[in-house]
């Protein structure tokens, strides 16, 4: 949403590396960022008519991390080369939706918020 190139350019300039994590509904430009992470918002009982993901930026990230809440949010993966589900910890069942379907599909990770999962802030 914002103009940050010139703002990464610097702090690469002075030697760090700069990731950025996005839900991908404006275009990424391409060669700014060391590493993308894209977080479609593509939950089956959430719509987001106002800002779709754009698929041209999957030619552009690195990894897909995939927030399910139930069994139909995985019909709903289809984007990345690395593919990453994160249960919704409000949902004690996501978990296991997630274990499962990583177990059924050995290109995709598993992707826990610890902290969360430990009660921590």
């Amino acid at each position: 949403m914002q103009d940050v190139v010139v703002l990464c350019r610097c702090f690469q300039a002075a030697g760090f590396r700069v990731h950025l994590e996005t839900n991908g509904t404006y275009p990424i430009p391409s060669g700014v960022f060391d590493y993308v992470t894209v977080s479609p918002k593509i939950q089956s009982d959430v719509h987001h008519v106002h800002a779709p993901f754009l698929e041209e930026n999957e030619a552009v990230a690195d990894e897909f991390k995939y927030v399910i809440s139930r069994a139909e949010d995985l019909q709903l993966v289809r984007w990345g080369r690395q593919v990453f589900l994160q249960p919704n910890c409000e949902i004690p069942a996501a978990r296991r939706l997630c274990v499962n379907a990583v177990m059924d599909h050995p290109g995709w990770r598993l992707s826990l918020q610890i902290h969360k999962h430990l009660g921590l802030p």
